[in-house]
């Protein structure tokens, strides 16, 4: 029996409740030349076991127990195990359409391309019953060649919604991967985009197509402050800067200080959220963020933005002003509580 056609790879860390949601959704295609790799990642709960038993089940499952190193790592060992000449990512927490294999496999084929991007659906609730389609608006079959993806969706990356930067819902040629030398960024978010920015300026041929294969839950489990998402955010920054220079595209700038001033009002709202009894910790963690270089540079460009004339926050960084930064951030999160709390409440309604 030769190869298969499609490897399947699915980082597994404490994901027990939805695990048998993903993995049966996978088994279910109705497309079948494909392995599943179930990459359990130091995983506390019971995944293992869980695992062991579709492998028990289903010879098309492997599994692989490794030291937990987080989802990017997870992910590159999974590529080494890989046989498929396709590959593709799904997140355990997730689940796709019975067609998806079929519907990304049949676009590759018939272009050639490098790698096939589909539609996906934001799961909005635990339940998986509040749905959201996917933003963007692209043609069926629309194929796009290199210098057409850089010309006009390579600003993709640097915060303009044009297509999903996400690993997941797309299939990429092994041999394409294979080529490029793609770094690990060591980041706690943005992995994905990491890893897509690297690889997407090389591909010859993209092709998308219209058809939502994946259901993304969206949010995540977040209960407590990760102090580590500023400095991923920081180090996309970083990598973005390096990319404009890189591909000659000084006019994106100013996205990527868009996005980076939205991070640090996400970040003062997390701190409110999870911190709010400590003010000094907050005055004092906005104190070292003003004195990081790229941030210093991020508000130097931005106080001169149209964009940001009559924006509140930013003129209280340009200011230094800790309590207004507080107080912006602490009405929008009283706001958003209040609309999270009228979700749960339509959903436990809905269950």
């Amino acid at each position: 029996m030769g190869n298969p056609k499609i490897s399947v790879i699915v980082p597994i860390y404490n994901t027990q409740k939805f695990l048998k949601k993903c993995v049966d959704s996978i088994l279910n295609q109705t497309y079948k030349d494909f392995e599943l790799l179930l990459m359990v990642d130091g995983s506390p709960d019971n995944c293992l076991a869980i695992c062991n038993e579709y492998a028990k089940k289903d010879q098309r499952v492997i599994v692989v127990n490794k030291e937990n190193e987080g989802l990017e790592k997870t992910r590159r060992v999974g590529l080494g195990y890989a046989k498929g000449e396709y590959i593709t990512h799904i997140d355990s927490d997730d689940w796709v359409d019975v067609t998806a294999l079929e519907k990304m496999i049949t676009a590759a084929e018939s272009s050639n391309a490098d790698v096939v991007i589909a539609k996906f659906t934001r799961v909005m609730d635990r339940f998986g019953l509040l749905k959201k389609p996917s933003p963007y608006n692209l043609p069926h079959n629309f194929m796009l060649d290199n210098a057409t993806f850089m010309n006009d969706y390579f600003i993709g990356f640097f915060g303009i919604n044009k297509f999903s930067i996400s690993m997941w819902a797309k299939l990429y040629k092994k041999s394409f991967i294979d080529q490029q030398n793609i770094a690990i960024g060591g980041f706690d978010m943005g992995e994905d985009l990491y890893y897509n920015i690297q690889v997407f300026p090389h591909a010859s041929k993209i092709h998308f197509i219209d058809a939502p294969i994946y259901f993304y839950r969206f949010g995540g489990m977040t209960t407590k402050l990760n102090e580590k998402i500023i400095e991923a955010a920081i180090g996309m920054y970083n990598l973005k800067k390096k990319s404009i220079e890189q591909y000659n595209k000084s006019d994106y700038t100013k996205w990527i200080v868009i996005e980076m001033i939205n991070y640090l009002k996400s970040y003062v709202k997390m701190m409110v959220e999870y911190k709010s009894h400590d003010q000094d910790f907050i005055f004092q963690t906005i104190d070292k963020l003003l004195e990081r270089a790229e941030i210093k540079e991020v508000i130097a460009i931005a106080k001169d933005y149209e964009h940001y004339k009559n924006d509140a926050f930013v003129k209280a960084l340009v200011e230094k002003n800790k309590p207004e930064l507080v107080a912006i951030q602490t009405a929008i999160y009283n706001k958003e509580k209040f609309k999270k709390s009228l979700i749960r409440t339509v959903s436990n309604w809905l269950k």
